[in-house]
């Protein structure tokens, strides 16, 4: 079940792993895996999107003139990038984006027939033990507040919409699981993401979840196709799958520090 940011490197041009996201999800569907769409993952994407018009009218003017890795400064939505790496005039963005944007902020029913259609994914339904969702979502509020030292009620709006996102996904997993078994499969689902509040809230409730763990990173999908015999993955893909570093990397203020001064010395090559 792939999370948002790894939908949006599928989607988007101008993903620094766009072409590793394609290649690992074909390369999966390939292996005989299944790809599952969850609505909260879908209405994110739907909402990137959305918003997409103002970034695109502030980036306008550069149109034509941003190299790939310039456009990863200057714009901020990865849809707008997208379209900066395929086009170079204005005049065509109303049919790009009218591929995707719906007719409200969450309105994904463009992104799912496109994911349905390349990708031959199906849709979970949207269902949950809504308590589950309360107390995963109040831990990683209470979690979150605790690192930033202040008081739950104190955090900003957005990262509590995000949070509220994550305790949404991981109880739906939990009852996508359960119906699973139910059914009489013991397949595992699991979301492919880097999100560490995934990770901490699965861990913390990884008795109502169930096994295995609920996250998955691309790199450790990278390395479980990279062993079949019948699949193979391109050495760029595996590559950025394998190492994240480069624009992506999530560095924290000393590393990036670090790094700078290691490179303004000429003494060594980091790549």
């Amino acid at each position: 079940m792939p999370d948002t940011g790894v939908i949006l490197s599928y989607l988007c041009d101008g993903e620094p792993d766009h072409q590793a996201a394609r290649e690992l999800l074909t390369r999966w569907l390939q292996s005989g895996g299944r790809i599952l769409l969850s609505p909260v993952v879908l209405e994110e994407v739907a909402y990137h999107a959305w918003i997409s018009q103002r970034d695109f009218q502030e980036t306008e003017l550069l149109l034509g003139k941003l190299t790939p890795r310039e456009a990863l400064r200057y714009t901020h939505n990865a849809f707008v990038r997208a379209y900066h790496i395929l086009e170079k005039t204005a005049k065509r963005w109303p049919l790009y984006i009218g591929q995707f944007r719906g007719t409200s902020p969450t309105d994904y029913s463009k992104i799912l027939k496109v994911l349905q259609f390349t990708l031959g994914a199906d849709k979970l339904p949207d269902t949950y033990d809504d308590k589950l969702r309360r107390d995963i979502t109040a831990y990683l509020l209470d979690s979150a507040a605790a690192e930033e030292g202040v008081e739950p009620n104190q955090l900003n709006a957005d990262f509590v919409h995000k949070i509220n996102r994550d305790g949404r996904l991981l109880a739906s997993l939990a009852a996508a699981r359960s119906a699973q078994f139910r059914a009489g499969s013991d397949n595992p689902i699991m979301i492919l993401s880097l999100s560490r509040r995934l990770r901490q809230g699965d861990s913390k409730f990884r008795t109502q979840i169930g096994d295995p763990r609920a996250t998955i990173s691309i790199s450790a999908v990278s390395y479980l196709l990279s062993m079949v015999p019948e699949v193979s993955l391109g050495a760029g893909s595996l590559r950025r799958a394998l190492f994240e570093f480069g624009e992506k990397a999530h560095l924290t203020d000393t590393e990036r520090r670090a790094l700078r001064i290691i490179r303004a010395t000429d003494l060594y090559d980091v790549p």
